[in-house]
Parts: structure tokens; sequence; C-alpha cells
């Protein structure tokens, strides 16, 4: 929406409501953060919705998020900063809940952040470490990974949720 005022050259414009906000920044000449809804909200369900916690939003699975890419056609890749996920809390009463959200949908966007499409080895979509680094149930239930090593505390010992003391 803030293409619609006059926003000047050197601003970096995030795109959040779609894919077309960005694309348009992109052709004006806008470096641009590509974070749409329709693919990196984890605040949205990321299962069937019946058996999902309570949740805001639509249907973003992790085959969902896997398949988005960042730099649309026609865009010019130089102006793509990068891209960014988003999970707002309004609906995640708690530290586990928040941590199911953003696993294994995170791990498929540092693959995309980080990888060129022709790289990437959708890992996360089969038996790698990432899909061994969550624990059971983390919208892993399409998945069958072929080992799982440790308890799920242990597969999470590197991440760790802030809470008050």
């Amino acid at each position: 929406e803030i293409l619609k005022t006059g926003v000047p050259r050197t601003a970096v414009i995030q795109s959040w409501r779609g894919i077309q906000g960005g694309i348009k920044a992109n052709a004006a000449g806008h470096e641009v953060v590509m974070s749409p809804n329709s693919h990196v909200y984890f605040d949205y369900y990321q299962d069937l919705i019946r058996k999902e916690p309570k949740a805001v939003g639509e249907l973003t699975s992790l085959r969902h998020v896997y398949s988005y890419e960042p730099v649309a056609p026609g865009m010019d890749e130089s102006l793509v900063r990068g891209l960014q996920a988003n999970l707002w809390c309004e609906w995640i009463p708690t530290c586990e809940h928040a941590e199911y959200m953003l696993w294994p949908r995170a791990f498929a966007i540092a693959e995309i952040g980080w990888s060129p499409p022709g790289e990437r080895s959708s890992r996360i979509q089969g038996s790698g470490r990432c899909v061994e680094a969550c624990p059971d149930g983390y919208g892993l239930q399409h998945l069958r990974p072929r080992h799982r090593v440790g308890t799920g505390k242990e597969r999470l010992s590197h991440i760790r949720c802030l809470r008050k003391s």
C-alpha cells in the first residue's frame, strides 16, 4: 500500500499482501523484501484445519511454503534483498505452540533463501537432518522419515523459547 503514496525511490518495500506488490515495486526500481501472506505467514494453519491447534488465516502447508520462489519471473533479482517469514502470536498462547507453528516450515524458508532454485535439494521433504530435528508431530504428518535420533527434547536442544522467570 505504500507504493500508492509516492514513496521515495530509496525506500525498500516489504511485500506482505501477496506477491504483486513486490513485483510492482521491483519493476519501479525499488529493492524488495518478499514476505507474502500467501506463502510465508506461519500463524496460518499448516495441516488440515480440523486437525490443527487454533490459528488464523488459510492453510500454508510445508509443501506450499517450499514451492515459493521469491524472485518471480520478470523481476530484477539484484533488487530482491531476500524473503521473510512471519509468525504473529495473537492466537498462539504458548512457546510450545509457537515452535509447532514454526517447524518445519522455517527450514523451508532457510533453504529457499540460501539456495538458488536449481540447487535446492528438497531435503526437508524427506528424511534429512531438518526433519530429524523436529519433535514428533511438528507438521510432519505427511512425511515419513526413515530414522529418528533421540527424543523430541534432545532434537530441539538448540532451540530455546524465551520465558519469563
